[in-house]
């Protein structure tokens, strides 16, 4: 079954035992899919979802480090972003419409600010 980015932007997380991680706020792609049709380029394929509670921080970039800004929005928007938690498309269970099911729970899963090395 296809999925759309938008699918799963902004769907709620839940960890075994029914406590929320979050929200979508961004998903990780990675280069190395099946080539595309017309173009014979790879395609991308989903690794992760970012996922947290505030989402102003995500939509302007600030969850990855090479991100600068105007001082002192930087490391104000940086440290928001840095609560995010990063879920391994491999940990998720289940899609129930705008529900995320995973594997892991909210304590084992590791923060953006700890790195993930995609």
């Amino acid at each position: 079954m296809a999925m759309r980015a938008a699918d799963l932007i902004g769907s709620v997380v839940y960890d075994p035992d029914g406590a929320v991680v979050g929200h979508v706020r961004d998903l990780r792609l990675a280069a190395g899919g099946p080539p595309l049709g017309d173009s014979g380029e790879p395609a991308y394929r989903l690794v992760a979802l970012d996922c947290g509670k505030i989402g102003a921080a995500h939509h302007l970039g600030y969850a990855d480090a090479q991100m600068t800004g105007p001082w002192p929005l930087d490391g104000l928007l940086r440290a928001m972003a840095g609560h995010s938690l990063i879920v391994w498309w491999q940990d998720v269970v289940r899609i129930e419409g705008r529900r995320v099911h995973i594997r892991l729970r909210r304590g084992d899963l590791r923060s953006v600010r700890q790195g993930n090395g995609v």
